[in-house]
């Protein structure tokens, strides 16, 4: 790894060692060498430390282990120490698809005319029971006044524009990727769409139990009144939202479940 790596790949953990071994070797592995791995970890009390000092010896690895306030504050950190050009989000029990991805990112970031804050490809989602479907950008811009548009684990984000909008809000626990893009967006960021599924998205968050479903509902709606100035969305917004609750609430408590919560996933 050179002082000035391309990417930095940012995790964050609690507990999830048993997980966490299938992110470190899919990073571990990679073809594209200038790469540096952050792994922000909340005290855990299983074999994640272990884990973290053997592979800290084997590939550009560099964590820290301390109280946090969560993932938004956890990606922070890692953002702040890190020196890559394009960031990326692969969380504790998420991987990247092989060892070629980084690689092919940074030939599709090389070939383009354009340097663009956002490079948005799709992933691979894991549903218990073993049924996975390819979760795809909507490339539908002004969609994002209603729903996250963008897997969190298939986003390169440009540093520069951190540094253009700021960090990640420690107001939203569990949307705070959403709120982040919302900014983005709002400030005219470049996008491109790329066809190539880059990560797996493991089913941690979609296992956790219904309050935080209505946790990540409240936190969308609330960030959505907060970031759009725009009266004729607002409206639409409103009226979105006035369908919607009723019946996201109704499906998971029919379902019995909830697919949204815990600090790893939250997609």
């Amino acid at each position: 790894m050179t002082d000035h790596p391309f990417f930095t790949v940012i995790t964050s953990s609690l507990n999830m060692g048993e997980s966490l071994v299938d992110t470190l070797e899919s990073i571990k592995t990679q073809s594209f060498h200038s790469f540096e791995h952050i792994v922000i970890d909340a005290v855990s009390t299983d074999n994640t430390l272990d884990l973290l000092k053997r592979y800290e010896t084997i590939y550009p690895l560099k964590w820290v282990s301390e109280p946090d306030q969560g993932v938004p504050d956890a990606f922070n950190k890692a953002i702040k120490m890190s020196k890559g050009k394009y960031i990326i989000a692969i969380q504790a029990d998420d991987y990247l698809l092989n060892s070629a991805v980084l690689q092919k990112v940074y030939n599709t970031i090389i070939d383009l005319d354009t340097e663009y804050d956002v490079i948005s490809c799709p992933i691979i989602k894991g549903y218990p029971g073993g049924h996975d479907r390819i979760i795809k950008p909507i490339k539908k811009i002004w969609w994002h006044r209603f729903r996250n548009i963008f897997p969190h684990q298939g986003v390169f984000i440009n540093r520069k524009l951190f540094n253009r909008i700021g960090l990640y809000n420690l107001k939203y626990s569990i949307t705070e990727d959403y709120d982040f893009l919302y900014r983005a967006i709002s400030n005219g960021c470049s996008i491109h769409f790329d066809s190539m599924p880059v990560a797996y998205m493991g089913c941690g968050g979609a296992c956790s139990i219904d309050k935080y479903l209505l946790t990540r509902l409240r936190e969308e709606r609330e960030l959505q009144r907060r970031n759009e100035d725009k009266i004729f969305w607002r409206i639409a917004q409103t009226a979105f939202w006035t369908l919607y609750f009723p019946y996201k609430t109704r499906l998971f408590t029919k379902a019995g479940s909830a697919s949204f919560g815990n600090r790893h996933s939250t997609q």
